[in-house]
Order: structure tokens, then C-alpha cells, then sequence
């Protein structure tokens, strides 16, 4: 299902996709959690802290790492815009490197969700289940 167009999606503010982008991970993250019944083992604060290991900006910067070389001429104007864009919220627990990747991946993911594009966001999704997360 495609809310906007790709040409629209990409003509947005990056920081407008990661926000959108941001939210889409959060709630898958906790969903393949609950789906992966770390429910049956955690308490709720416990599975929100398990979350927020794949929430964060230096976990999202691996990921981007690892899709980057398979980024198409678009994606990888989206992420340089992203990257490039300016936010004064830098997280103290990140590097600026890192933080500016997060936000470039986040922006992705806004832009595969609004333009209907479910099997990249699946995609990284099943690269954030492949590490190892010590929690």
C-alpha cells in the first residue's frame, strides 16, 4: 500500500522521513519481539529495554552500514540528504558519525513505508534479528 509516490516521498524533508522512519522501527522492533516470544521471558520493562539495543543510533548505524552497498541512486540521495541535514540532538551515547547514519537509515525507512516498499524495511529488519544483542 503506498501512501505517496516515491517522486513525492522523496521530495519530503529527510527529517520528516526519519521521524516517520523512526517511529516504523520502533514498532516493528517490538513486535518481532513479541512475536518472537522474548514476551514469555520478559516483563515489559524488561522487553523496553531489549527495544531500545535495536532503537539506538549506534545499533541503526550498523545496519545502514550493511545495506548501504545495495542502495539504489535514490536511496542514496535520501540518506545523503539525511545525513547532511541539520539536528542539534545528538545523543551523548553516539558518535556524530553514527548519529548522522541513524538518522540517514531512519529517513530510509519512512520513505520504504510511506511508498509501500514493506520488503527493505523487512530486509533490515531480519539484519537487526541476525546480530547478537547481549541483553
Amino acid at each position: 500500500m503506498n501512501l505517496i509516490s516515491e517522486k513525492d516521498a522523496s521530495l519530503l524533508n529527510p527529517l520528516y522521513l526519519a521521524f516517520v522512519g523512526d517511529a516504523v522501527w520502533s514498532y516493528n522492533i517490538r513486535a518481532v519481539l513479541l512475536l518472537e516470544n522474548v514476551a514469555n521471558y520478559s516483563k515489559a520493562g524488561e522487553m523496553h529495554n531489549i527495544a531500545t539495543t535495536y532503537e539506538c543510533a549506534n545499533f541503526q548505524s550498523e545496519i545502514y552500514q550493511q545495506l548501504e552497498p545495495n542502495f539504489t541512486p535514490l536511496e542514496k540521495d535520501i540518506v545523503k540528504r539525511a545525513r547532511n541535514a541539520h539536528n542539534n540532538n545528538i545523543p551523548k551515547s553516539a558518535t556524530l558519525a553514527n548519529y548522522k547514519r541513524a538518522t540517514a537509515i531512519e529517513a530510509l525507512i519512512g520513505f520504504w513505508h510511506l511508498t509501500g516498499n514493506l520488503g527493505k524495511i523487512n530486509t533490515a529488519l531480519n539484519i537487526a534479528r541476525m546480530k547478537e544483542i547481549q541483553y
